[in-house]
């Protein structure tokens, strides 16, 4: 889940804020009065209401997945965007099936807790600050959804066997090589890559098969099946997505000099097909989506010649529907650390006086260069 912030985290993220600063020295501040996720007196942020109108779309970036003061932004914007503008749903930078899975747990009676912590990947659900978000979850309140085609958390290993009890019952359901297409998730979900011992080909002709089983369902008489059908077909495109990019982006051959911003343009892609997947079986759902800020970016263009080429989840989904249904908000830091567990090592990341001055407003700034 990290290859995009080689690219696209502090460093960028800060060259594109300079660019903005500089082309607009005199940029609209609004003083952030707090970012504790507990504090419910949103006078301070009022303002949003305006920048985000009529927006469907959220999009919550984080320039790294290391900072905890901005997960506690984050959530108190969350509760916000609920109860000030009618949020219905926070879709995570975690897998596309495990998120769906927790939903319907969630929904079935399941604590919110053990949902998400079996579904949403662990730099997030295994900090501190996270935590403050899960009452916001559940009956009720916010539902859950995710638009990454990797895999997180204990729910993807209940993928091929949901597959196999749905296929089973059709004609040529017993026929499919479960075995084989569960030793390929598994090998991509524990290492972020796809099993040198297998082939492509292989995988492609199983999915092919199942393709067509589930557009039988899906056009059958059954109404929970054909739901089924129509999300295992999404899915499928997603997995399949996935496998294709680790057989080409192999972690394991390639060194970092290879990896560039273009890298991600596959999972990029698959992200945001996802989340429009989404939003057309849910067309009155308000989603608040939660992610680096790398994929969720619109303009990624004022980021320099280093990302030239590469196409963000963010201007995939924006483009589609529309500049009034998205709103993108970044957040950016002149202090400090940031790091997680071993992931990385908290960095002081200071900003240089020449710069600070400029800086108006993170917000506005943010909104500008990665948004507008």
């Amino acid at each position: 889940m990290f290859s995009i912030l080689r690219w696209l985290a502090v460093g960028l993220l800060y060259a594109a804020v300079v660019s903005v600063a500089q082309a607009q020295p005199s940029l609209l501040a609004h003083p952030i009065r707090s970012i504790n996720p507990a504090d419910t007196s949103f006078a301070d942020l009022e303002f949003l209401v305006r920048e985000i109108g009529p927006a469907q779309v959220v999009m919550l970036g984080e320039p790294t997945h290391g900072e905890g003061n901005v997960t506690e932004a984050k959530i108190r914007l969350i509760r916000f965007l609920q109860q000030r503008l009618g949020f219905t749903t926070v879709a995570f930078e975690s897998g596309f099936y495990e998120l769906d899975m927790a939903q319907r747990q969630i929904t079935g009676g399941a604590a919110v807790r053990e949902a998400i912590e079996s579904s949403v990947f662990g730099v997030w659900t295994g900090t501190q600050e996270f935590q403050a978000v899960l009452p916001l979850l559940g009956k009720g309140r916010l539902r859950v959804a995710g638009f990454d085609y990797q895999l997180s958390g204990a729910y993807q290993e209940s993928q091929i066997e949901e597959l196999e009890a749905l296929l089973k019952p059709e004609k040529g359901g017993n026929e499919l090589a479960y075995d084989y297409l569960e030793e390929c998730l598994s090998t991509m979900g524990e290492n972020f890559l796809f099993p040198p011992s297998h082939q492509i080909l292989i995988f492609d002709l199983q999915v092919s098969k199942a393709r067509k089983l589930l557009e039988k369902v899906a056009a059958g008489p059954n109404a929970s099946r054909r739901e089924r059908a129509t999300f295992w077909l999404q899915n499928l495109r997603s997995l399949q997505a996935l496998a294709h990019d680790y057989a080409t982006n192999d972690s394991g051959v390639r060194d970092s000099t290879e990896w560039t911003a273009t890298t991600s343009n596959p999972r990029d892609a698959q992200m945001a097909d996802n989340l429009l997947w989404y939003l057309r079986q849910h067309p009155r759902e308000k989603v608040i989506c939660w992610g680096a800020l790398g994929h969720l970016a619109n303009k990624v263009q004022v980021l320099g010649p280093e990302v030239k080429g590469f196409r963000s989840m963010g201007q995939a989904v924006k483009a589609k529907l529309g500049p009034e249904a998205v709103y993108v908000l970044g957040t950016l830091a002149g202090g400090g650390s940031h790091g997680f567990g071993s992931w990385g090592k908290p960095v002081a990341v200071p900003l240089r006086p020449l710069v600070r001055w400029k800086l108006s407003s993170w917000q506005k700034a943010t909104s500008t260069a990665l948004s507008a």
